[in-house]
């Protein structure tokens, strides 16, 4: 895992499901963040039982970091497809259900690496080629 603090943070352009469900195939991270701050999440899969509990946590302060001047990004190894169906699922059927922020495709898995996060081996507890559970805030 490379160390990030102090240096300016990765950007992309991916395919991603903007916070009103509209899908994208030119999400641009740096122009999203540009001139404010960022939280950029990462969990491993869409449809998994621990995921969406994290999901709907950041849903609930999006409102209060938005606020501050901060957006609030997350990102998996999943296709925009896959988002687009698990934030069109209700929550009590194991989707997320409508949420306020962009979920962007890593399908790649170029922004996990960049990252740091990409889970390389197969001593780590979460399966080879997804992205492990981080949390960036990155400034202005």
């Amino acid at each position: 895992m490379s160390i990030l603090v102090g240096k300016k943070a990765p950007t992309f352009c991916t395919q991603a499901v903007l916070a009103g469900g509209e899908v994208i195939e030119d999400f641009d991270f740096a122009k999203i963040i540009e001139g404010k701050y960022g939280v950029l999440f990462f969990y491993p899969l869409d449809f998994t039982f621990v995921c969406p509990s994290e999901i709907i946590a950041f849903a609930n302060r999006t409102a209060a970091l938005n606020a501050l001047g901060c957006e609030v990004v997350g990102v998996s190894v999943d296709s925009h497809h896959t988002h687009f169906a698990w934030r069109n699922t209700p929550v009590n059927e194991g989707g997320i259900g409508s949420i306020p922020f962009a979920l962007a495709a890593d399908m790649t898995r170029e922004i996990s690496e960049s990252y740091g996060i990409l889970a390389d081996s197969k001593d780590s507890y979460y399966p080879l080629g997804v992205s492990m559970r981080a949390t960036f805030v990155i400034d202005r």
